[in-house]
């Protein structure tokens, strides 16, 4: 996968209600979500608070192969007919 479409799926997953972001591991920061940018050739995620420097190279496979767009259609789905059942 290409680096742009690397930063394309990891903002989509960032950007999505139903699955947990991709948050700092500093202990300075509360669950900041972290912002993907391409440095020196790869893809890494960094700590967008202006006094962390929180960096992070490991991207989870499961994120840059998930089908974002299908998780929020199945679980929105899924909320309409709770919502119409009530």
């Amino acid at each position: 996968m290409k680096n742009e479409k690397i930063i394309e799926q990891i903002e989509k997953w960032q950007k999505c209600d139903y699955v947990h972001a991709l948050t700092c591991g500093s202990n300075t920061c509360d669950n900041v979500a972290l912002v993907p940018i391409e440095k020196d050739g790869i893809v890494i995620l960094v700590c967008p608070t202006k006094n962390c420097d929180y960096k992070q190279s490991y991207l989870p496979e499961c994120v840059l192969s998930a089908d974002v767009e299908g998780i929020e259609d199945s679980i929105g789905n899924i909320i309409n007919k709770i919502k119409r059942n009530n």
